[in-house]
């Protein structure tokens, strides 16, 4: 549900001005509203009634709003609608409740209207991480705000500044023109544990104790000119033992700008909630939260302790070969190989030998005994992927090895016996492929045991934003670049509105061109690669004029010169299966 469509709100509050107070707001919004003045009234019309959002006060008499929500998660009707806590108490223990309980949000009393609006929107979206990071974000650009106005606007002492700083609960430190601190707030003392005093006159570096990649990156800033500068995100130890994670902007002191001033901005609590966000949106190395994703998950925790073949359907670069590698991991042969194999571009011999071994001699080039995969990964699990690709004197191989359980290496004539579980992965419609004669109908049967078949990204757009962060972050740990922590609006619209005929894989490899090309803190729509960004993206929007796929590939040949390697790498495809495509939409000339 979007905020375009009305939705039905139920307003749980006992005191009511506060609950008038919410309609109000809630109503603004043009959704709808039910209210309720304790919690035996809110579940009575929970059970009678349909809801898209509860906004669930916590302290009431009778039934607290901790008891109505533990009553709605055990509820199987109830557990799954989306519910906002609402407290007068700004309090970690109760936000850290809430979201063990199960509730998706959480307010502080006095409600403000944009907040309210904001959170209502995070939940009918289904896209909590992402709001709770803007929201925070338009909390810290506020905060900016009133700080900069104090800076222009009043002339008063370092004490009167600093206790306006404490009440606002943003760290902040003076340095000279040395680097040394002049200053410290009683925010940042309370971060590092030290006393303010104490700490006057150290070099900042001595202080903050960090890691020499994210001392150099403020090193770095602090010489930039000011409009360059961008923040910075550190994670310092206290002596206390207590880890916080920290926004660092660093700005000029106004009044001499040889002496520079940190500011401190405490992002723990958002890191915290990110990091459980993004536990509950990753299975494995799988990364989504889509209803698609989450379908496939449960697939992959149904058929992974059953020893059964399973075979793997999805388009190219969807991710086949790690929904294998989780159902291994998650069966009981996880401690035993896991073996992979791809069938496409191999010749009958060379993958029956990849397959089943042979014998010296047993071919021209085959000059000692060799052991296939099948040995390799006796006890374990082999994956085959682009199994539609397999010739069927291979097929035929390869069903009498699952029917018998033994394989006879190429020039012997003993066979051997394995125990290996099977798991398959196609883009192809084996189906079809049974019908036109290039694949055996028996072993469609034999490996379709157990079936998961992977969405598209085209199809599940809401995870581009999820993936989209785990990649960049994985690509600048294994990089060390700083620039382009985040994507741009336009970058992020691009990237949701894009068709992605190569889907993750292609996603992951514009990504990794993005990074590669940013020269700022975001990701702009110049950064990405030219097929996306030279594409007006509300052209995705209209579905009658979005290119197919043989549009798609002609524009990226054109754009590689007819570079067949790279336009694969931009497509994230493998140079086999990239000139399979290209045979299959007739675009195989040289020309």
């Amino acid at each position: 549900m979007t905020m375009e469509s009305k939705a039905s709100i139920l307003v749980v509050d006992d005191n009511p001005d506060n609950r008038d107070l919410l309609v109000r707001h809630i109503q603004r919004q043009k959704h709808s509203t039910v209210t309720a003045e304790n919690g035996e009234e809110a579940l009575q019309l929970l059970n009678t009634q349909p809801f898209d959002l509860v906004l669930l006060d916590i302290m009431m008499p009778g039934m607290s709003g901790f008891d109505v929500l533990e009553h709605m998660k055990s509820d199987p009707q109830l557990e799954n609608l989306p519910v906002v806590m609402v407290s007068a108490l700004n309090e970690l223990d109760n936000v850290e409740k809430c979201i063990t309980i199960g509730a998706d949000d959480y307010l502080v009393k006095p409600i403000n209207a944009k907040l309210l609006k904001a959170r209502i929107t995070n939940c009918l979206d289904k896209k909590r991480h992402h709001d709770v990071e803007q929201a925070h974000h338009e909390e810290i650009a506020r905060s900016k705000t009133q700080l900069e106005h104090l800076y222009a606007q009043l002339e008063k002492s370092r004490d009167d500044l600093a206790s306006i700083l404490n009440q606002l609960e943003i760290g902040t430190m003076l340095l000279d023109a040395k680097g040394h601190i002049d200053f410290v707030s009683e925010i940042a003392a309370h971060i590092f544990n030290q006393p303010g005093k104490a700490m006057r006159g150290q070099a900042w570096e001595k202080v903050f104790g960090l890691p020499k990649t994210e001392e150099s990156t403020i090193q770095d800033m602090l010489i930039r000119p000011t409009q360059e500068r961008s923040k910075i995100q550190i994670h310092v130890d206290s002596s206390a033992g207590k880890r916080f994670w920290l926004e660092v902007d660093i700005k000029d002191d106004p009044q001499d700008p040889a002496r520079k001033v940190f500011v401190l901005y405490d992002m723990t609590e958002i890191h915290e909630l990110r990091r459980e966000i993004t536990k509950q949106s990753q299975f494995q190395d799988l990364v989504g939260k889509s209803p698609a994703m989450q379908a496939v998950y449960r697939n992959i925790e149904d058929v992974a302790p059953l020893d059964v073949p399973v075979l793997i359907t999805g388009d190219t670069g969807s991710g086949k070969e790690l929904v294998a590698r989780a159902i291994h991991t998650l069966s009981l042969r996880k401690a035993k190989p896991f073996v992979a194999i791809n069938c496409a571009g191999l010749t009958e011999t060379l993958l029956g030998s990849q397959l089943f071994g042979h014998k010296k001699g047993a071919f021209t080039g085959a000059t000692e005994d060799h052991q296939g995969l099948f040995e390799a990964a006796n006890d374990g699990t082999l994956f085959l992927d682009e199994i539609g690709d397999m010739p069927l004197t291979v097929q035929a191989t390869l069903l009498r090895a699952l029917q018998e359980k033994e394989i006879l290496r190429l020039g012997e004539s003993v066979s051997r016996k394995v125990d290996v579980r099977i798991l398959a992965a196609t883009h192809a419609h084996l189906d079809e492929q049974v019908t036109a004669g290039n694949f055996r109908s028996d072993l469609l049967y034999r490996i379709r045991v157990g079936r998961i078949q992977l969405p598209s990204l085209q199809e599940r757009r809401e995870d581009i934003p999820l993936l989209a962060s785990v990649f960049l972050r994985q690509s600048r740990a294994t990089s060390g670049k700083t620039e382009g922590q985040e994507l741009s609006r336009e970058a992020m619209q691009r990237l949701v509105r894009y068709p992605w005929p190569g889907n993750v894989r292609e996603l992951k490899s514009a990504l990794d061109f993005s990074l590669i090309h940013c020269r700022g803190p975001l990701i702009q729509a110049s950064d990405l690669p030219p097929e996306i960004a030279e594409v007006d993206p509300q052209v995705f929007m209209n579905k009658e004029h979005e290119p197919d796929e043989k549009d798609r590939i002609a524009a990226i040949l054109k754009y590689t010169n007819n570079n067949r390697t790279e336009a694969a790498k931009i497509l994230g495809m493998s140079r086999s299966t990239f000139y399979r495509r290209l045979v299959s939409l007739g675009l195989d000339s040289e020309e």
